[in-house]
């Protein structure tokens, strides 16, 4: 199966991105294509972290900045990543 998990805050060490690294892990676990896609640049010991369980890792930054310009990048993302998934 293929996954995407969209989070709209940091993923940094907070209670929020734990659960979705957690559920992220899990269903990488079972042999699932795991994407998370962050809005944030994402620190490196949470990128070895993700890279080492075999999850995908899409950022986004700027979300605060500039909201539009974020939005329409996380759309075309998940038409590019949705593009791949289903080759």
């Amino acid at each position: 199966m293929k996954i995407l998990l969209i989070s709209n805050v940091r993923i940094n060490e907070n209670g929020i991105a734990t659960f979705i690294l957690n559920c992220a892990k899990a269903l990488s676990s079972l042999n699932d294509n795991v994407t998370i896609l962050a809005p944030n640049i994402v620190k490196e010991s949470i990128r070895e972290e993700i890279q080492k369980n075999k999850i995908n890792l899409v950022e986004l930054p700027f979300r605060s900045k500039e909201p539009i310009k974020y939005f329409y990048k996380m759309y075309r993302e998940i038409k590019k990543i949705s593009m791949m998934l289903s080759m």
